[in-house]
């Protein structure tokens, strides 16, 4: 279903033929129980504690074909971490893509030399980074935003004015940077909001250039172009050649200072600990024996935010969409007809992880 369609469904449920009895609701509304119900669908199938079925992601072909569209792989440099981090020579950072949602299966490119003594050796890495503060906005229907090498143009388009730039800010944004990522890979550029690599920039696009171009955004309807203010991050990451590729232990942070005093259980060359903190995997090194440069991350991407007025459709598989328009509609009732939905709603937070 298109999301065109997913309204029509979810009318066509609530209402008695012919009755307009919910007409009252707007598209906006909709849009708002259609995206929560989407996360709510994707939660339910990943954990296996959060579904009838006892079967989280991977445990059965049905899980498999309700999340595949959103499995995505990535691979990036580990880097050490900000210089006042008391771990600095204990662990590298690997830092998520900005569209990560849940971890499937992580990967690490190890360096080390089991013959002798192992010397390390690192390196700076300077990425180009464009930002563009969104509060400069006060139209999303003048908002532009081109790049100067591909020549392509985002334009949001006459739907944009249903939303406003103060209520609306978030949600339109993930659709920009939903729009931002399809038109362009991983290769070529990154996309974050607010957060990137550890760094905060408040209302912030955030761009990263793997390769040279300007960026520019007008706020008044293309009449006129601005360059992107850039600037440039430093990272320093090891630059031994990787010897060998290995899966880590995932350990809870309280844990792991325990386990590295343990000659049992500490980190080592084929099986480094690591826990998840913030927007990052911290993975724990020892510089005398191995260092991990790498890290290849399997992932469930963030789902698309649908969209009526911006035509923005749903892109889990064509066969869940039935299943997300009955939570939408359950979700609707409920909250027009009040009745049992306190009960309800504790039993959803109870059940979602």
């Amino acid at each position: 279903m298109n999301i065109k369609e997913m309204h029509t469904s979810i009318a066509t449920e609530m209402n008695k033929i012919n009755s307009a009895l919910f007409e009252n609701i707007l598209e906006q509304e909709v849009d708002f129980a259609l995206n929560n119900s989407i996360l709510r669908f994707i939660k339910q199938r990943y954990n296996a504690t959060s579904n009838l079925k006892g079967k989280g992601f991977e445990m059965s072909q049905k899980r498999i074909d309700d999340l595949r569209t959103l499995v995505t792989n990535y691979s990036a440099k580990a880097f050490l971490p900000v210089s006042f981090d008391p771990d600095i020579n204990e662990k590298v950072v690997f830092y998520f893509p900005g569209d990560y949602m849940f971890a499937v299966n992580s990967r690490f490119k190890v360096a080390e030399n089991d013959c002798g003594t192992f010397t390390y050796a690192s390196a700076s890495l300077t990425t180009n980074i464009s930002t563009f503060d969104f509060s400069l906005v006060t139209d999303w229907t003048l908002f532009r935003l081109r790049n100067l090498t591909s020549g392509y143009v985002l334009n949001l388009g006459s739907g944009a004015s249903n939303y406003n730039t103060t209520e609306d800010l978030t949600f339109v944004i993930r659709i920009i940077l939903q729009k931002l990522r399809e038109n362009y890979n991983y290769s070529e550029y990154e996309f974050y909001y607010e957060y990137y690599n550890g760094s905060y920039f408040k209302n912030q696009l955030v761009i990263v250039n793997k390769t040279t171009t300007t960026w520019q955004n007008s706020i008044d309807n293309g009449d006129s172009y601005v360059n992107l203010a850039t600037s440039s991050n430093v990272k320093t990451h090891y630059t031994n050649a990787p010897t060998i590729s290995v899966a880590g232990k995932l350990v809870q942070e309280d844990d792991i200072f325990a386990m590295q005093v343990d000659p049992f259980n500490k980190t080592v060359s084929d099986f480094p600990l690591f826990y998840t903190s913030n927007y990052n995997f911290n993975i724990y090194i020892d510089r005398n024996i191995f260092v991990v440069t790498d890290v290849i991350l399997s992932y469930l991407r963030t789902p698309r935010t649908v969209s009526y007025f911006l035509n923005q459709d749903c892109d889990l598989p064509d066969h869940t969409h039935p299943e997300i328009v009955s939570m939408t509609v359950d979700y609707l009732l409920e909250a027009v007809q009040a009745g049992d939905r306190y009960k309800t709603h504790q039993e959803i937070v109870a059940t979602n992880e």
